[in-house]
């Protein structure tokens, strides 16, 4: 009996453990088309600035862009790397 229930413990953990995996998956997914996506407009705005733009514009653009990046949650991003190192 003792072995029935850790057979159900364990499917039950593993099932979970499935589920969370999809779910992550599908986050990462999400991420990696987000992560396209920002590629891509970052590329057709260095075009034009490139194509009309002065050395000043363009710098300012690159300060801007960084500390949007920043903003936008890198740093988030790194922390849950780590919390995901200290985790395993």
């Amino acid at each position: 009996m003792a072995k029935d229930n850790s057979a159900q413990d364990w499917d039950k953990l593993w099932t979970e453990y499935n589920r969370s995996l999809k779910t992550w998956l599908q986050a990462f997914e999400s991420l990696q088309k987000a992560s396209s996506q920002v590629q891509a407009k970052y590329k057709e705005v260095m075009a034009k600035a490139l194509s009309g733009s002065n050395q000043n514009t363009l710098s300012e653009f690159t300060d801007k862009w960084q500390k949007a990046i920043s903003e936008a949650g890198l740093n988030a991003f790194k922390q849950w790397g780590e919390n995901w190192q200290t985790m395993i």
